[in-house]
């Protein structure tokens, strides 16, 4: 038989911090899919070529929803967007449970944390929001129906309001109707510095101005790559929340060969070669995690009714 003539191509959709093209320290995806593709790789006789796509996890998962968006694979920065969408009647198929190590944290200026808390010691996540709370820390966060760390954080945020840090249970949909924690969360807006669309956005902010905010919630990944920046040497990580693992899913539409192809892809950018390339671009963890910040998993019912609550509460502070 002749081989079968032209290109099977073949889009994942990712995050912007592994698939920025014109940042040599935010391409990871691309950096792997280039090195796939010169592989030439064929499947029943066509070449194969993955084409990587960036889009904020959250606004890629609106528009997969939305069904404007028909791409091969996803993989946001955190897999609480897959229970969104598995909330919303769009199931997804693990190809990969997690391409890359990385993990949400508040970034704070060692000055100001010295000046609030002269002995030294680690930062919990829980201080850090009393110390916002009573209007002593400026902190910025990101949009959470677009960005993984801004829907990690309203979600850990809720959680510990919400009391289950000492049981460790999950949040859920009842917590969001207590008095106690709408009223702690209408607060924590009032005495918030900035929300911004992604925390690439906020660090830009921040690299502008420093003075803008004293805190600031980002990946682990783009806290490292910050911390290197003249004026941002002190910053401390505060880790919290759910792992940013980047899990690579295939979709409802997804062809039986596209998911061939992204299968070998996934093994691919698994190798030992393609994960030293990640964690030259800063893609690891956090020493620890502490489990006082670090909530079990909601479901995406309790996910998108605390977005909600954020629309309903959050923005009129903003």
């Amino acid at each position: 038989a002749l081989p079968i003539s032209g290109t099977l191509g073949v889009e994942i959709v990712s995050s912007l911090e592994k698939a920025d093209g014109p940042r040599a320290d935010r391409r990871w995806l691309i950096d792997v899919a280039e090195r796939f593709n010169q592989r030439g790789e064929r499947l029943n006789g066509r070449r194969v070529e993955v084409v990587v796509r960036a889009i904020p996890s959250g606004l890629a998962a609106q528009l997969l929803v939305a069904g404007t968006l028909k791409a091969a694979a996803y993989t946001p920065a955190s897999s609480q967007w897959l229970a969104l969408l598995q909330d919303q009647g769009v199931p997804t198929t693990i190809l990969d449970p997690g391409l890359v190590d990385n993990a949400s944290v508040i970034a704070v200026r060692g000055s100001v944390w010295r000046r609030l808390h002269p002995a030294e010691g680690p930062i919990r996540f829980a201080t850090v929001v009393e110390r916002a709370l009573s209007g002593e820390l400026r902190i910025a966060y990101c949009n959470p129906y677009v960005c993984s760390p801004g829907l990690d954080f309203l979600h850990t945020l809720l959680w510990l309001s919400a009391g289950h840090a000492a049981t460790h249970t999950p949040l859920v949909a009842a917590d969001l109707s207590r008095g106690a924690v709408t009223n702690s969360f209408d607060l924590f807006q009032q005495r918030l510095a900035a929300i911004t669309p992604t925390y690439l956005d906020a660090i830009n902010i921040w690299k502008r101005d420093p003075a803008t905010y004293d805190a600031a919630v980002l990946a682990h990944q783009s806290y490292l790559r910050l911390k290197q920046e003249p004026g941002f040497e002190d910053l401390i990580a505060v880790p919290f929340g759910s792992p940013q693992s980047s899990p690579l899913v295939a979709l409802p539409w997804t062809t039986t060969a596209e998911r061939q192809v992204l299968e070998r892809f996934a093994r691919f950018a698994s190798s030992p070669a393609m994960q030293d390339l990640a964690r030259g671009q800063d893609f690891r963890k956090p020493a620890e995690m502490p489990r006082e910040a670090s909530p079990p998993p909601a479901s995406g019912q309790v996910l998108r009714e605390a977005q909600k609550l954020w629309k309903q509460i959050g923005r009129a502070h903003v």
